[in-house]
């Protein structure tokens, strides 16, 4: 588990508690996100696009998905184990259990093709909330910062300065994503172009981002399937 924006650790420790994960890492955009960043550009932060909306104000979010599957990896170091799925979740992605089912479904069905690189998410919005990875494909997601945010990346993808709009509505459309200069389609674009199938799993569209403004119903969702998995490579 990787946090970034907390200005109290302690305010985590309940979460902390109860995910029990064998690896956490904070930071803060001085020491972290600020001194990687790149200069404004077409591929960060871009001049002329609104912060909400477009995918180059989201870098933040793709580093820090980044730092996050590096103590995957580093984890898998010291064991000497190597994890056969991986999941990338928002920390207020409300896990129901009709998204935990669906998890479940793929791994069962899919169980000997982990190093076959594929990503199943949601189809349309918010598809870059929640998304269930095999081993093969972790290197790809976790590479979207560097390969997309720094260098100019996003013009090999179709979304620079002139976005490749027939290649992306031919990426990105199948999967109900419209906003083609948003980081729904960044990432469809991305792990298309390193090889990753893209999938999107009906499963996963009761999925509920928890805010404050959402109110104690959907609180009370993310609370409806606590689940605990056990922390075991696959076989």
């Amino acid at each position: 588990a990787a946090a970034r924006g907390v200005a109290d650790a302690a305010a985590l420790d309940t979460a902390i508690a109860a995910v029990a994960p064998v690896s956490v890492e904070f930071y803060d955009s001085a020491s972290g996100y600020d001194a990687a960043a790149p200069p404004p550009g077409p591929c960060h932060r871009s001049p002329s696009t609104r912060p909400c909306c477009h995918f180059s104000w989201h870098g933040p979010q793709f580093w820090g998905v980044g730092q996050c599957f590096a103590l995957v990896r580093e984890r898998e170091r010291q064991t000497g184990e190597r994890y056969g799925w991986a999941v990338r979740a928002r920390p207020d992605a409300a896990l129901g259990e009709d998204l935990v089912n669906g998890v479940a479904a793929i791994v069962a069905k899919t169980r000997g093709a982990v190093d076959a690189p594929t990503a199943w998410y949601r189809r349309k919005k918010q598809s870059d909330a929640f998304a269930l990875l095999t081993r093969g494909a972790v290197e790809a997601y976790a590479a979207a910062w560097r390969d997309v945010f720094t260098k100019n990346g996003c013009e090999a993808v179709g979304l620079g300065a002139r976005p490749d709009d027939r290649r992306l509505k031919k990426l990105c459309n199948p999967l109900g994503i419209r906003h083609l200069t948003g980081t729904e389609c960044m990432v469809t674009a991305h792990l298309a172009r390193r090889g990753v199938a893209v999938e999107a799993a009906d499963a996963f569209r009761n999925m509920t981002l928890v805010r404050p403004e959402a109110g104690a119903e959907a609180a009370a969702a993310s609370r409806r399937a606590t689940v605990v998995l056990p922390e075991a490579p696959l076989a």
